[in-house]
């Protein structure tokens, strides 16, 4: 199947946006990161987040026309605190939280493309100072790409 980039990012934004699990944890922003790292200080403020940015791909050729075309995007998940805190109203997911409901979401599934499900390459700690934790989740998948 021919998929292009945004066909699978908006797939990952559309399944972290429905998930029932990140929705109770209080993510109050999942979208595309626009690359401003200056920016991410000011949103953990407000309510934690998690960004999806395209990373690299790679393409196997199997012949002359068909490859196997492997993405790479990295999801960028922050909050105010590691393990959460319960507010009187409601529930605000720590980084651990969140990091645990995108690995549910998306780990093994291919969100109803025909593409191989997601792998976790691995995860990493970006930021972590007092009110402000950033991690890093690499995930990738592969579909067969026909050029003409």
């Amino acid at each position: 199947m021919n998929y292009t980039i945004k066909q699978i990012e908006d797939a990952i934004l559309n399944a972290l946006k429905n998930s029932s699990e990140i929705q109770n944890l209080n993510v109050g922003k999942i979208e595309t990161f626009t690359g401003d790292y200056k920016e991410i200080p000011e949103i953990v403020m407000k309510y934690p987040f998690i960004l999806v940015n395209y990373v690299e791909e790679t393409w196997d050729p199997k012949t002359q026309k068909e490859f196997d075309r492997e993405l790479r995007f990295s999801i960028l998940v922050g909050a105010r605190t590691l393990k959460g805190v319960e507010h009187e109203k409601r529930k605000e997911g720590g980084v651990y939280d969140i990091i645990e409901a995108v690995y549910t979401t998306l780990a093994g599934k291919n969100l109803g493309l025909d593409i191989s499900p997601f792998e976790v390459i691995f995860g990493r700690a970006l930021i972590v100072e007092k009110g402000l934790f950033v991690y890093g989740i690499d995930i990738k998948t592969k579909f067969e790409k026909e050029v003409t």
